[in-house]
This record gives C-alpha cells, structure tokens and sequence, in this order.
C-alpha cells in the first residue's frame, strides 16, 4: 500500500506497515487456533504468488515448511502467500452519544483503533467487517478481504459520527449481521449500567470469539466548578442533580474504576480478551498490548 497521511484519523501507512510486521506473528497464532480456521493458496487477485516466509503456527501443513530457511534460523519456516484467509472478523463500534463525551479525544482513539486494527488484520490476510451501532445499526460493511477492503472500511471510519445525544448502545442488533462464526471485537466505553449484557451473551452463544476494547477518558467524572449542578444524561436524557464536592469526584472516580474492573472479571470467566485504553494514551500502544495477549 502506497504511503499515505489521514488528517482526521492521523495514521499514516509507513507507521501501519511497521505495526503489521510486528502484529503478524501474534495474529497467526491467533487465528490458526480458531476452530474452521483453514488457509487457502488463493490471492486477492486470484494468482498464486510466493510473498515470503514467516513462523510456522499450528495448522500450518507440513508440506509449506522451507526446511533449509528453518535450518538458517533453528525455527520453523512455512512459506507465505499474500492470501491466506479463512478468518473472519468483524468490529462492532459503538457510535452512541457517550462515545462522543467528555471530550472527542475518546472517539478519535475508537476511531484509530478500528482503522488500524482493520489494517493490520487485512495485511496478514484475513476478511474484515464493520457493524456501527448504537439504538439502531448505523453502518455495516460486509466482510471482504484486501486493498479494496481497507479503502472500503477507511472511507466508513471517516464519516462516522457518534450521536449528539440519545442513541442507546444495543449491541445486540449486531447479532444478525454476523452470520457465520468470527472473531468480533466490541469496540466502546461500555458505560452502561448492564456492560451491553444482552448482546455479549447472544454474540457469544452464537459461538463468535470475543474482544472486548473499552475506551474511557480519564476526564469522564470531572467537571469545571463545585456546587449544586443539574446534569443530563447524553444518551437517556434524564436530567439529576448532583452536588459535586471533591469528595464526590473521588467517589465518582472509584465507581467508574469499580466498574471497568467487574467488566474485566467478567471478560475473564467467559476467557473474552480485554483491554482497557485510557484516551490519553497512543493508540498505537493500546492496540500492540491488546495484541501481545493474543
């Protein structure tokens, strides 16, 4: 892919590229282990070109192993061609109001986040898809697989928009438009009150492999001033006063961990991969930790 600077989401191709070398190997394993994952010779393009060679992961056949490359490195090599697919996955972003609160750092990390992921997935060659939900499904893009497919999934990411109030989170609209058995990634803030129960439990007894990203911004619980204030919820609208003290911040501040933490246990029963990313932090760096688990 031809080098490129995206001003809204600020990621450029030579930093992906670099990231898609690391990520790989993880990304390999990752889906090798995926009950039906097979690998297929058949090139975006249709061809049948050699592009290189990598590590070899479980169910690789032993007939693509370069014995005298696995010698040189006292690792098994397996050859590589610039399509292997079989995997599937599909990122459900949550574009509800919240998503855009307390400030647009939280949104723009989603945003790179996806983007990048999209990359990196589609370089080692799997199919991707996109499901934007929030009270309603706002986008969908079938999986597809390749440059198109990026290109695709990138122009989607730049005209996203989280809603300007209302818009609750149901993720389980997502459920009907992810057929076949995949790797799904929830990509939110997860602030809601039941963690979007519903729609984990149905993407997860539809026998889909979950991620779970939640992003938060460390400036969710403050608030300019001190005093009595009336405060609206951006996604229900209720409207409640508060009278907000340091003492509240703090145990404002406390719920909002206690939360993400249960969140957590839970991904952790159900063996779902969780990641918490502070907006504050670099995307880049998020999505290699999340990775490094794999």
């Amino acid at each position: 892919m031809a080098q490129k600077s995206y001003k809204q989401l600020n990621l450029n191709e030579v930093e992906l590229e670099a990231l898609a070398r690391i990520a790989k190997p993880k990304l390999y394993k990752h889906t090798a282990n995926i009950v039906g994952y097979h690998r297929s010779r058949t090139l975006i393009n249709g061809g049948s070109d050699f592009a290189g060679l990598r590590e070899y992961s479980p169910g690789d056949e032993v007939r693509s192993i370069n014995w005298r490359a696995s010698a040189r490195s006292n690792q098994f090599q397996v050859h590589q061609y610039q399509q292997e697919r079989g995997s599937r996955w599909f990122i459900c972003l949550d574009t509800s109001a919240s998503m855009r609160f307390p400030n647009q750092q939280k949104w723009l990390q989603a945003l790179q986040i996806s983007d990048a992921l999209a990359y990196l997935l589609i370089s080692a060659g799997n199919q991707v898809g996109l499901v934007a939900f929030n009270q309603a499904i706002d986008k969908f893009c079938p999986l597809g697989h390749g440059r198109q497919q990026y290109k695709k999934l990138h122009q989607l990411f730049d005209q996203i928009v989280p809603q300007k109030s209302g818009g609750d989170s149901l993720l389980h609209l997502c459920a009907p438009y992810i057929k076949q058995s995949a790797t799904v990634i929830v990509i939110s803030d997860f602030l809601q009150t039941d963690f979007m129960q519903q729609g984990m439990d149905k993407l997860y007894h539809s026998g889909h492999q979950l991620h779970v990203l939640q992003t938060i911004s460390p400036d969710e619980t403050k608030l300019a001033g001190d005093g009595q204030m009336s405060l609206e919820d951006c996604e229900s609208g209720e409207l409640m006063q508060i009278e907000f003290t340091a003492e509240n911040r703090s145990i404002a501040e406390l719920a909002l961990n206690q939360h993400c933490h249960v969140l957590a246990l839970r991904c952790a029963e159900k063996r779902i991969n969780y990641s918490l990313a502070y907006s504050n932090r670099y995307w880049k760096d998020v999505l290699l930790e999340h990775i490094s688990r794999l």
